[in-house]
């Protein structure tokens, strides 16, 4: 018990920098591949650091839902992060989102067009307003 509520406290104080170049690339990526937000089919991402503090991204398998991403198997080690796409009607984490970033202790942005948006399990918290992407 004691250790997930550190784990819990280290990952969600482990915040991204949207503006360092590799996060937010992968962020425009993921955003365009949604159509800019005018697409149901989410995009999505692992945000992974290794022991060197080095960025990686695991993209995820599109599946054809609609509004909704999935991934099949344990979270990768080393994830700091779950990031994925929203139509922009939907700019705030959801329901499901908040409970995936309580249950796995990791922090899920939501990436619009006008907005990125991230839960560590609780409200919402907006990240970045107005056109971030640069498109």
């Amino acid at each position: 018990m004691m250790l997930n509520v550190i784990t819990t406290l280290v990952l969600t104080f482990t915040l991204i920098d949207v503006h360092d170049p590799a996060v937010h690339g992968v962020f425009a990526a993921l955003l365009r591949n949604a159509r800019y937000g005018c697409s149901s089919e989410e995009q999505a991402a692992f945000l992974i650091r290794n022991g060197r503090g080095a960025t990686f991204f695991l993209r995820w398998r599109g599946n054809g839902e609609l509004n909704r991403a999935e991934w099949d198997g344990p979270i990768p080690a080393g994830t700091v992060a779950i990031i994925h796409t929203h139509p922009n009607w939907l700019p705030l984490p959801s329901n499901r989102d908040i409970r995936v970033a309580r249950e796995a202790s990791v922090p899920v942005y939501v990436i619009t067009l006008t907005r990125i948006a991230r839960t560590d399990g609780g409200a919402p918290v907006i990240v970045v307003a107005g056109d971030w992407s640069g498109s």
